[in-house]
């Protein structure tokens, strides 16, 4: 349904696929945000069904330390001029994971290749696989058909943050309680590091 419903956006908004959104290591992708009726319902089931999951695997108490650096679907396609893999690379993220979204019988090849074990891990539609943002790991090229994906990036959350400024970021649609707990948060990694800012002591 969801490839469906992409599928239908897409054309009622008149929306291409992205090629070379990302500085390196390039997909054919769409950014989440593109596409409101999706992203209104994705991003909330994302967060509540899949971020509690994860979390703990990676030393995060709980789904509430992390957010969505970037929210995007992937294309890889086996015909002249599309782009059917990618290549070895790190994520610019805390986590990353992937959803196949379209079904095994679409498409020959795929999955995801990990350089540590040197093995792919190709999953079902529907299912996740997730992984830390620093582990090199590639797209296994298809041979035949597309492959969809969901994919994200996660990054570790201001609620990591004492009580105090947390509180700032309990309505976390306001701009300028996320601007001044980011502030507050890197004036106190300054601070442990041993370097003061200038102005009024």
């Amino acid at each position: 349904k969801i490839v469906h419903d992409l599928e239908d956006e897409m054309v009622a908004l008149r929306l291409t696929w992205h090629q070379g959104r990302h500085s390196a290591y390039s997909t054919t992708d769409l950014p989440l945000h593109e596409v409101p009726k999706l992203d209104c319902f994705l991003r909330r089931h994302l967060r509540r069904h899949l971020l509690d999951r994860v979390a703990p695997s990676f030393g995060f108490s709980s789904g509430d330390d992390l957010y969505f650096k970037d929210l995007f679907f992937v294309k890889y396609e086996a015909a002249p001029g599309c782009q059917n893999s990618l290549q070895l690379h790190r994520d610019g993220s805390v986590i990353s994971f992937n959803i196949l979204l379209n079904a095994l019988t679409d498409f020959k090849g795929g999955g995801t290749y990990f350089d540590h074990c040197r093995k792919v891990f190709p999953i079902e539609q529907g299912d996740c696989i997730s992984h830390s943002g620093y582990a090199l790991h590639a797209g296994n090229a298809i041979t035949q058909g597309k492959r969809l994906l969901l994919v994200g990036f996660v990054e570790s959350s201001p609620s990591r943050l004492p009580w105090y400024v947390r509180n700032m970021l309990a309505a976390p649609w306001i701009e300028w309680a996320e601007l001044e707990a980011k502030a507050l948060q890197e004036r106190m990694e300054n601070n442990r590091d041993g370097s003061r800012e200038g102005g009024a002591q």
